[in-house]
């Protein structure tokens, strides 16, 4: 197994533990960055890439999924 992937996996518990946190104190922004940390996490676990890699394909996917939703009627 990849140490890349194992990474992956880690930043994924990490992140579902950050926003079950951030629930429980009601911090939207807490949330949301908890939410992006479980998608690196996937993003890495599954791809075998490494974590600034992953990072820039998660925001590559969010700035194409903002833009999307600014053209939406």
């Amino acid at each position: 197994m990849n140490w890349n992937r194992i990474q992956g996996r880690w930043h994924q518990l990490v992140g579902m533990a950050k926003e079950q946190y951030a629930q429980w104190r009601g911090d939207p922004r807490a949330y949301a960055a908890a939410r992006r940390e479980q998608a690196v996490g996937r993003v890495q676990a599954h791809y075998g890439m490494t974590a600034d890699d992953a990072l820039r394909v998660a925001q590559a996917w969010e700035k194409r999924k903002r833009t999307a939703a600014a053209h939406w009627p």
